[in-house]
């Protein structure tokens, strides 16, 4: 553990329980769907979070913390606790590594809780059924600029990954990575 060794035992339990955290308080961002939702979107969670401890990354830094966070499995129920300050922990996260790290690591860990919370939000459609020509007509476009956007950038094409991410998850999304943002500006050093 030579990347985290650098930092205080407080700090520590910050960056690894901070993309833990975000996965879940994403999960809690839309509370519309079935009782399912919930289970389907925790499950999600920690899949991904096995799937990204074991992964390669461009960060050692980044591939640590996950690590880290796998192992410390026993204490994420702690770490479920007052999930209401997550965008400010993620902003004190970010604000730290800007001051201690260099910027490939800052942004490798801000993409991980990103793609950690995306995949929590594309794991159940949390829309119920009815909801009007609307909100039908939104995910037609969303899956319209999905498949367009895929297209142009070469990659996969899931509509269904896209059709899931409601409205409020979205917005949630936004709130994360605008907190992950602003926490690596609030450090006026060039890394």
């Amino acid at each position: 553990m030579a990347f985290l060794e650098g930092f205080t035992d407080e700090e520590r339990d910050l960056l690894v329980s901070v993309p833990y955290r975000a996965g879940l308080w994403l999960s809690q961002a839309d509370g519309t769907g079935n009782p399912g939702a919930s289970a389907d979107e925790r499950h999600a969670l920690e899949g991904v979070i096995a799937q990204q401890a074991r992964g390669m990354f461009y960060s050692a830094f980044v591939h640590e913390v996950m690590s880290d966070l796998w192992s410390r499995r026993l204490a994420w129920d702690d770490w479920s606790k007052d999930l209401a300050r997550v965008p400010e922990d993620c902003m004190k996260a970010a604000h730290l590594l800007a001051q201690k790290m260099a910027r490939r690591d800052l942004d490798a860990y801000r993409a991980t809780i990103m793609t950690i919370a995306t995949e929590v939000a594309k794991a159940f459609r949390e829309s119920p059924a009815g909801n009007g020509a609307g909100a039908e007509l939104i995910v037609h476009v969303k899956l319209w600029l999905g498949r367009m956007g895929s297209f142009l950038r070469g990659e996969p094409y899931d509509p269904l990954a896209i059709a899931n991410i409601s409205k409020i998850e979205d917005k949630a999304l936004s709130r994360l990575a605008d907190a992950l943002s602003s926490g690596a500006e609030s450090v006026n050093s060039p890394i």
